[in-house]
């Protein structure tokens, strides 16, 4: 089923790499996007409102049912299972362990963690804009680190499709649970 799901959404939706959006948000001063060593950018327009969106972006012990790069999702801080401010939660994404902070926690709008794993930091952030008869969904990922700055070039494409997948995926979840 879920597998089903994830095809059905894929050849429905087509997330963009487009920067255009990346300053919508002001973005920390650390955590500039022109300082990373890698910087992603996906959008999708999800036929959704922000309100169907945001219910199953604060649930990442349900994000395995529609990202396949999430697993063994554990609450470090915060009564799970939703994410609220101040939440911290370990989970492995990209085979790699990563422990990370609520840093940004407006609901139905924007959603921001920074994650640290074995080289690297990283802040990944979920903007949300009620747009026509739906929702942009931009999510940017920026990381620093030996591991970054080293492999870059090689982790870039990957995050781009994973990232994709998980748009893709949130949207099949949103539009069904609509």
């Amino acid at each position: 089923m879920k597998e089903t799901l994830a095809r059905s959404a894929s050849a429905k939706y087509q997330p963009t790499h487009s920067q255009a959006n990346l300053m919508e948000v002001a973005w920390p001063t650390q955590w500039q996007p022109g300082r990373a060593s890698v910087c992603v950018v996906n959008e999708l327009h999800i036929p959704a409102t922000p309100s169907v969106i945001w219910r199953h972006l604060v649930a990442p012990l349900e994000w395995p049912t529609f990202y396949s790069n999430a697993s063994d999702i554990r609450f470090e801080r915060g009564p799970g299972p939703l994410l609220e401010r101040d939440s911290i939660f370990r989970w492995k994404t990209f085979g790699v362990r990563i422990r990370s902070e609520i840093c940004e926690f407006e609901p139905n709008r924007l959603l921001s963690w920074i994650g640290s794993g074995l080289g690297l930091r990283a802040m990944h952030r979920w903007v949300l804009v009620a747009e026509g008869s739906g929702t942009r969904v931009t999510t940017t990922e920026i990381q620093f680190g030996f591991v970054p700055k080293l492999a870059g070039r090689f982790l870039r494409p990957g995050m781009l499709r994973q990232h994709d997948n998980w748009l893709i995926g949130l949207a099949a979840k949103a539009t069904s649970s609509n």
